[in-house]
């Protein structure tokens, strides 16, 4: 079992979400936020480079976030 724990940037540190590798370059994870389930996928491209995709589900939610960060 490969995982990755995400924490907010504060102190003390406090859990985001665990993501769990589902393939050698992908990970997904959840959790929720009051009524809010925040369902996220990881991609792996390169060591320099990865994208996150958020799905967003709620009473008052709904949304897909895609960010890719990259470093070069």
């Amino acid at each position: 079992d490969q995982t990755i724990s995400v924490f907010f940037y504060e102190t003390p540190p406090r859990l985001f979400h665990t993501l769990e590798f589902i393939s050698d370059t992908a990970a997904k994870g959840s959790h929720l936020c009051g009524k809010d389930t925040y369902d996220v996928f990881y991609e792996f491209s390169s060591p320099s480079s990865f994208k996150i995709t958020y799905s967003i589900q709620g009473p008052k939610k709904n949304q897909l976030i895609t960010t890719i960060y990259d470093t070069k």
